[in-house]
């Protein structure tokens, strides 16, 4: 079986955010071509170019949001009605 190529999240920053609602940006690091990911490099699955989960271990908070590019970083907005530790999870399709 081919293994799947793996792309990261790189936060733009990291630590603790102390708002219930921000902008979280973010870059995809293709590992294997060792580039980042622009909506170019990108095909659209299940209606959009990327879905973006936030969720905590209980998932009582969960969100499904669409990232949108500004040609260097990804940004999307996570409103948190609780404090915790989230996972944070991008899926979309890399074109060929």
């Amino acid at each position: 079986a081919m293994a799947e190529s793996m792309v990261v999240i790189q936060p733009e920053a990291q630590g603790l955010v102390e708002s219930t609602s921000f902008n979280y940006r973010f870059r995809l690091l293709d590992s294997d071509k060792g580039k980042y990911l622009s909506e170019n490099d990108l095909v659209i699955t299940h209606e959009r170019i990327l879905h973006f989960i936030a969720y905590d271990k209980s998932l009582t908070e969960f969100q499904h949001v669409h990232p949108t590019f500004d040609g260097e970083y990804w940004n999307v907005t996570l409103n948190f009605a609780a404090s915790g530790d989230y996972k944070l999870w991008a899926q979309g399709k890399v074109s060929k």
